[in-house]
């Protein structure tokens, strides 16, 4: 329960600091896994667009290895935050 004081500041109470801190570290741990997993999978990306890369021989195939490897980049910035976030415009 929040309390006032004197001076016109509040207090809160040891269950609203148990809720803010729990909620806190339950966003960073959800942070921490969705990064893992980003890097992950922009990882697996790259090295397959690279693979696909490496042995292609048409257009079509450079042209889907390119996308891939794009792909991969793209998660993998994502994952340290250097293009706008997209999960956050899903949910807006």
């Amino acid at each position: 329960m929040e309390a006032n004081t004197g001076d016109g500041t509040t207090e809160l109470g040891q269950e609203e600091i148990y809720l803010a801190v729990r909620e806190g570290i339950k966003d960073a741990l959800f942070d921490v896994f969705a990064t893992i997993v980003l890097l992950g999978l922009g990882l697996v990306f790259v090295w397959a667009g690279t693979q696909a890369l490496a042995t292609a021989s048409l257009t079509l195939g450079y042209v889907s290895a390119g996308t891939v490897l794009g792909l991969g980049l793209v998660l993998a910035a994502a994952a340290f935050d250097l293009v706008p976030s997209f999960h956050e415009r899903l949910l807006s």
